[in-house]
């Protein structure tokens, strides 16, 4: 099929934050139906508007915005879209924009112009993402646009993307063309396979892998504080390696003057490191785990560390939230936890008492899905393409 699909958004291509790696799967996806896929996205290392050629896909970055005035421009501004669909000619004609999250102004302009230019134009939404009780401009700025994004701009586009149900139920209401697609990755990545991986055998490791955001959004205090009424019950030998966040900032975020005494010894704070090193960490644990408070950001996205612990063949612990139970199934590819204190540290305890034997089923049942690979999700695109009118 002839022409090209240009997706746009706040990303750092081509894996440097969690959106770059939804973006890239996509990609990849769009890529498998016959489009010639361009990338869009920011670069926290450069000053300019610069094209790459070096990865798969062509690939143009614009600084990432840290002034007020850079702000401002990136919330209204489409001319480097404008500048792509111009001059952009061995890639073909741009049939279709893909806005990631995009800001509601500069999406507003972007429905009119691709109106005129004939060019389709849908919303990939990850987030329903709200400031309460703002203070300051910025965050009044950020409600605005949040809100002129989610109710009144993206329901005009051709079609959405969205990664939870909660928002694929909220645009039904609203447009024809909605279609679901949780986070993804590419299952043949060399990042993924399970050679050579050393599982501890004297010893339960659990790896929880994110930025906990002061409680905002992972729930860290509550996973320490339910391991310490465990210890202070059983016997049981674990670890609980932490990524993303060192010892001084937990203690910090979430208001502690300490770790609990009985299990210091067990946690293990790694601070930030290289994707592919959690991974690997990831790979070789027998949980990983995390744990939320029920709000909107919480129920409309949904967390991409699950899809990658999945992907790493590792059983995940968590509780309810978004529509995890979609995939999460107790016993065969981890455990739910409980909302309640009470019942998070009963069902943890339960799942740190699970034999070796059973643990490695469900290392070896996640290691079989392809439940989040992208090529399970082809069909579906290729349906909903056909609807907007690309193929």
């Amino acid at each position: 099929m002839e022409g090209s699909l240009l997706y746009i958004g706040g990303f750092e291509p081509p894996d440097k934050n969690a959106a770059a790696q939804r973006v890239w799967a996509n990609s990849l996806l769009f890529e498998s139906l016959g489009l010639r896929v361009i990338l869009l996205g920011v670069s926290k290392s450069t000053t300019q508007f610069s094209r790459n050629k070096a990865s798969k896909f062509l690939t143009y970055t614009k600084q990432y915005p840290s002034k007020p005035f850079q702000w401002l421009t990136m919330l209204i501004s489409i001319k480097e879209v404008e500048s792509i669909v111009k001059n952009v000619k061995e890639h073909g004609e741009i049939k279709l924009i893909v806005a990631y999250n995009y800001p509601a102004i500069a999406l507003l302009r972007l429905y009119y112009y691709t109106r005129r230019k004939n060019i389709k134009l849908i919303a990939d939404c990850t987030e329903w993402p709200q400031v309460e009780n703002p203070r300051s401009f910025k965050e009044w700025i950020k409600n605005f646009d949040t809100t002129l994004r989610m109710r009144y701009v993206q329901p005009k586009l051709n079609g959405i993307i969205v990664i939870s149900r909660y928002l694929k139920d909220y645009y039904a209401k609203k447009m024809s063309n909605v279609l679901l697609l949780p986070p993804l990755v590419n299952k043949s990545d060399a990042k993924w396979t399970y050679e050579g991986v050393i599982i501890p055998q004297d010893k339960i490791v659990m790896v929880y892998a994110g930025s906990p955001g002061n409680g905002g959004k992972d729930r860290l205090d509550l996973i320490v504080k339910a391991l310490s009424r465990i210890s202070e019950k059983t016997n049981l030998r674990y670890e609980l390696k932490i990524v993303g966040i060192d010892k001084t900032q937990y203690l910090n975020d979430f208001d502690q003057e300490t770790i609990p005494a009985n299990i210091e010894s067990k946690l293990s704070f790694l601070g930030r490191i290289p994707h592919a090193q959690a991974v690997l960490l990831l790979k070789s644990a027998h949980y990983s785990i995390f744990v939320r408070d029920k709000n909107r950001i919480t129920t409309a996205g949904f967390p991409t560390k699950f899809v990658e612990s999945i992907s790493c063949g590792t059983p995940v612990l968590t509780n309810k939230s978004s529509n995890i139970t979609d995939y999460l199934v107790t016993g065969e590819n981890g455990f739910l936890l409980g909302n309640e204190f009470a019942d998070l540290s009963k069902d943890f305890q339960l799942a740190l008492e699970q034999s070796t034997e059973k643990i490695m089923m469900m290392k070896n049942a996640c290691r079989s899905t392809g439940i989040f690979d992208y090529t399970s999700y082809a069909q579906e695109l290729s349906v909903f393409s056909r609807q907007i009118g690309v193929l």
